[in-house]
């Protein structure tokens, strides 16, 4: 079973996910602007891809935005950061995501 440690400091927001060794193995990375929350990055160990770590940090980083009073979560999805594009946008409307054309995200909280 994973650990999800989360936090807000300073207007940043962190979700991390550690395998039982305590090596962090996804992340989780934005901040709070106005009522809103930004999700910034979101990076996955390769060999743990598939296994649902994606989804806990992101999950992780909603709860945190939350109760750090977002009213909302936003973000984007831009193929220069060599993402499979359509997979990716897939995967945010799975977890509730609006995902625009263009690939913007929003999601209310």
């Amino acid at each position: 079973m994973d650990i999800i440690e989360t936090d807000v400091v300073n207007g940043r927001i962190k979700a991390l996910s550690r395998d039982p060794s305590g090596q962090i193995i996804g992340s989780a990375w934005g901040g709070i602007e106005g009522d809103a929350a930004v999700l910034d990055t979101v990076q996955v160990d390769p060999p743990k891809r598939g296994k649902g770590v994606g989804r806990q940090v992101v999950n992780g980083f909603v709860a945190a935005a939350r109760q750090a009073g977002a009213k909302t979560i936003k973000g984007e999805v831009k193929p220069e950061f060599g993402l499979r594009v359509k997979e990716t946008k897939q995967f945010y409307d799975k977890l509730g995501f609006r995902v625009g054309e263009d690939g913007t995200l929003e999601m209310d909280l």
